[in-house]
């Protein structure tokens, strides 16, 4: 789902193949689908992990698409669609030939302004739901694709008086009908009771890592924190994940090492820096152990 070798880190216009692309309003937000291409999907695998900064929604009407979001992999099918909030870490996995799609992306800032407007708040520091998968029954499917068609028909329509705003407007109300059961989803989770108290420590520990992982890699400095000790922090990560908390950290900080080293900004060194390891040194036998490769060689792989 990414793009352009020369710059596929952002889901967004370049990121895509220009034959997908169908319109866009103001740079803010463009409409993406393949529904009238009889060829084989083209989109490009990413080999490394990429961080979107735009709200991401795709349906998916025929086929599979497999992906990787943060730490976990998912396979998205037939009449289901997914969002990836602004922040969120994901590489495509598998696409299979016979994939039709339809979607958009939107930007963090007009995403952020949307929601304010209906009282709801994207926190770009929850992990946990991020990322969401949704069903779609068959009447609900088609009132989003007419919506879609509606919009996509009249961007690229002839100009009139208030078009912009009667867009605006029209994609507005397909993002509100897409994400209303997310909404629902995310409240739901949000609830005390609906968590086991592992879990609730589990979800304080991810949103902390996520904000400190590229400085702190001590278990006592979360436990800290979370004012615990690192026993009972250890003990309830454990059984709500399955991982260890120092698993947990080492998989965030190769995530985010692999981020920076694909990014082609920094150097080996001053990403060592960044990740606060005392030598590089220390930080290439890390990434070697953790992936089989040195960052070098991971850095300069096409």
């Amino acid at each position: 789902m990414s793009g352009r070798k020369k710059n596929r880190r952002l889901i967004g216009k370049s990121e895509m193949p220009q034959k997908y692309l169908i319109g866009g309003l103001n740079e803010q937000f463009f409409l993406l689908d393949n529904l009238e291409d009889d060829q084989p999907v083209m989109l490009l695998h990413a080999d490394y992990p990429v961080r979107s900064e735009k709200l991401f929604c795709v349906h998916i009407v025929q086929g599979v698409l497999e992906i990787s979001v943060g730490l976990s992999t998912y396979e998205i099918h037939e009449n289901q669609l997914f969002f990836l909030l602004p922040g969120s870490v994901f590489q495509t996995i598998r696409v299979s030939s016979d994939l039709k799609f339809f979607g958009y992306t939107m930007s963090a800032e007009m995403t952020d302004k949307l929601f304010m407007s209906v009282g709801f708040q994207l926190l770009k520091t929850e992990v946990i739901s991020r990322f969401y998968i949704g069903h779609e029954v068959g009447v609900q499917k088609g009132e989003r694709l007419n919506i879609y068609n509606l919009i996509k028909k009249d961007l690229n329509g002839d100009s009139y008086k208030f078009k912009d705003f009667i867009l605006l407007r029209g994609c507005e109300i397909l993002v509100l009908k897409d994400f209303a059961d997310y909404i629902e989803f995310k409240n739901k989770f949000d609830l005390p009771e609906e968590r086991t108290n592992n879990e609730r420590i589990l979800s304080e520990f991810l949103r902390l890592l996520e904000l400190h992982h590229r400085t702190e890699r001590s278990i006592k400095f979360y436990a800290a924190q979370m004012k615990l000790t690192p026993k009972y922090l250890s003990t309830s990560v454990k059984l709500a994940s399955g991982k260890t908390c120092s698993q947990w950290i080492e998989d965030y900080v190769v995530l985010e090492a692999k981020l920076l080293l694909k990014q082609n900004v920094l150097n080996v060194g001053e990403i060592s820096k960044q990740l606060n390891f005392p030598t590089q040194s220390m930080f290439g036998r890390f990434f070697k152990q953790a992936t089989g490769v040195t960052p070098k060689k991971y850095k300069d792989e096409k």
